[in-house]
């Protein structure tokens, strides 16, 4: 087997396209942001504090996409979708 084959052919290994960016998907982080924070906050008046962990770990993901959207230099301003 040679090199090639053994990891693939490099020149068929074509980096991801990024998906567009509109500002309903936009919308949608900060809708679901939303809704983790208030469960997050319930689930601490509840005093179920093991199971905010991963509420609170997908929040700061999804919070770090947005920073990362508005730091591309190419995206200064979202698409708007189409109805």
């Amino acid at each position: 087997m040679n090199p090639q084959q053994r990891s693939g052919n490099p020149q068929q290994q074509q980096p991801s396209a990024q998906p567009e960016i509109t500002t309903q998907t936009i919308q949608n982080y900060l809708d679901e942001n939303q809704q983790l924070i208030f469960g997050i906050l319930e689930r601490q008046k509840q005093g179920q504090f093991d199971q905010c962990e991963a509420l609170q770990q997908k929040l700061q993901n999804n919070l770090i996409k947005l920073a990362t959207l508005a730091d591309q230099p190419n995206q200064t301003t979202a698409k708007p979708t189409r109805p």
